[in-house]
């Protein structure tokens, strides 16, 4: 019990304080942009109490990510928030909604066993689970909450969302991977080709130059935590570009 103890204590003055607040920022930015930029073009659109404890449970997920990326040795901290994203999706959505309950159940419980084992998760098929729950809670949660209701030409407009969480998370899922470089390229085609799927306009273009460029830089720096709020900012750029209204 000293010992676990002794870890936590250690772990938790490692943290990179100056970058934490401002990264979950950009985190929790990327996931509420596209379900509000959506939402805020349906007439019957209603921003309820209820964004108020997904927002929550947003900060936790997003402080939990922020710091398994940042220790990846296997940080107790994480645990913490994660603990608090399950209290906030039971209190905010188990009596409202059975399904969003569910759904909002899913990212925290992988980001815990990622914790526990994240070397067996860092490989292409975990990449692609954690982006796909990323895609399909949050964005799922809040244009529900918002909108009341669920199309599925909305949810393949989420494609390249998940394309974008695919390309930018993956040097946390691959950084040990041999072919990284050939893997991050194939996946930023895709996600060219699938912003392609959008209207064409100035900001397109701009989101693939975007697209380009960090390519480029992840080729040459593997984001680590002194300059993860960059590669943040980045992601965020691309997702708001792809998806401007």
């Amino acid at each position: 019990m000293q010992n676990l103890l002794s870890r936590f204590r250690l772990q938790f003055q490692d943290i990179n304080w100056r970058d934490l607040l401002p990264n979950v920022f950009l985190i929790m930015c990327c996931w509420s942009y596209v379900p509000f930029a959506y939402a805020i073009q349906i007439k019957t659109t209603v921003f309820s109490h209820d964004l108020y404890s997904l927002f929550a449970y947003q900060a936790c997920v997003a402080l939990a990510l922020t710091i398994i990326s940042d220790q990846q040795s296997g940080s107790l901290n994480s645990i913490i928030p994660l603990a608090l994203s399950f209290l906030f999706a039971i209190s905010g959505f188990l009596h409202g909604n059975v399904f969003l309950f569910v759904l909002l159940l899913l990212p925290p419980c992988y980001l815990l066993i990622c914790e526990l084992y994240l070397h067996e998760f860092q490989n292409p098929i975990g990449l692609f689970v954690f982006a796909l729950l990323m895609t399909l809670s949050i964005p799922v949660a809040f244009t529900f909450i918002s909108v009341k209701f669920l199309s599925w030409s909305y949810l393949i407009k989420l494609v390249p969302l998940l394309l974008i969480f695919c390309f930018y998370d993956a040097p946390l899922f691959l950084r040990h991977e041999a072919r990284f470089s050939l893997i991050e390229g194939g996946i930023g085609i895709a996600l060219i080709l699938a912003m392609l799927t959008r209207p064409l306009k100035i900001t397109l273009f701009l989101a693939i130059a975007v697209v380009i460029l960090s390519w480029w830089l992840l080729q040459r720096l593997m984001p680590e935590p002194h300059n993860q709020i960059f590669y943040n900012l980045l992601q965020l750029l691309a997702t708001v570009l792809t998806f401007w209204v």
